[in-house]
């Protein structure tokens, strides 16, 4: 499996919806370095945490985040909490990264828009009319990510 790579942008609300395909173990997404509600999103069941957070076999749900100015622009790890053991080798594991506000994505070799999918690299396109980003240049970015417990 290949790393889930989205692109935010600084403010943005991004919704996940996880659907659970493995035979038994139970899912979950974590998002380090974006803002969550904990009882909702945090996609770990540890402590007193509210309800499960984690997702069953063949079930789904959604979980909301949020690229809060505070954190700035960053990386953010997603990881697999459901079974910290087991489900760092079945494959979902990954990246949030977080651009400038109001900024488009695009394929460095096709120039498709890349921002509602997973895609390594992208050429990032600065709207220079939002405050804060009028001298800011247009740029190329990259996500590489090492995972040496896939099956």
């Amino acid at each position: 499996p290949n790393p889930l790579t989205l692109r935010v942008n600084l403010g943005d609300c991004i919704k996940v919806n996880l659907k659970n395909e493995m035979a038994k173990d139970r899912a979950g997404f974590h998002v380090d370095n974006l803002a969550f509600d904990p009882k909702e999103s945090m996609g770990i069941n540890a402590g007193n945490n509210p309800g499960d957070q984690t997702v069953a076999p063949g079930q789904s749900k959604t979980y909301t985040f949020y690229a809060h100015p505070e954190f700035g622009e960053n990386s953010a790890l997603i990881q697999d909490w459901g079974n910290v053991i087991e489900n760092p080798r079945n494959g979902l594991f990954g990246a949030v990264i977080i651009g400038p506000k109001g900024s488009q994505y695009r394929d460095p070799v096709t120039g498709e828009d890349v921002g509602q999918k997973s895609s390594w690299r992208a050429d990032v396109m600065v709207d220079r009319t939002v405050s804060g980003n009028e001298k800011r240049q247009n740029y190329r970015s990259f996500a590489l990510l090492f995972q040496d417990e896939d099956n």
